[in-house]
């Protein structure tokens, strides 16, 4: 069983809109994926961000694209990384043009 990111809607309630999109997007998720989120939280309907257990921050955008977005997340997750220089953000906003820093 996989245990369910909280929907992060910082000091008030999250609005429908801003929850709509953070439930598309985690709908959209592998199970692989979702189970090493801790939360997920929208600062708009267009800022949709992610984050793992381990600290690391997916900036998702908009839930346009979502499944496109989650194949190349999980590609970019699967990729090996260098110790000396640890992976701390996938954007995956432009599924077509991903960045990692």
């Amino acid at each position: 069983m996989v245990s369910l990111p909280v929907i992060d809607g910082g000091a008030g309630a999250i609005g429908k809109d801003l929850f709509q999109a953070t439930a598309a997007v985690l709908g959209a998720l592998p199970l692989d994926v979702l189970s090493k989120l801790s939360n997920a939280s929208a600062q708009s309907v267009d800022a949709v961000e992610l984050k793992l257990v381990d600290g690391q921050t997916i900036i998702w955008g908009n839930a346009g694209e979502k499944e496109l977005k989650a194949k190349v997340l999980e590609a970019l997750l699967k990729v090996p990384t260098d110790p000396k220089n640890p992976v701390r953000v996938y954007d995956v906003s432009a599924p077509r043009h991903p960045v990692t820093r």
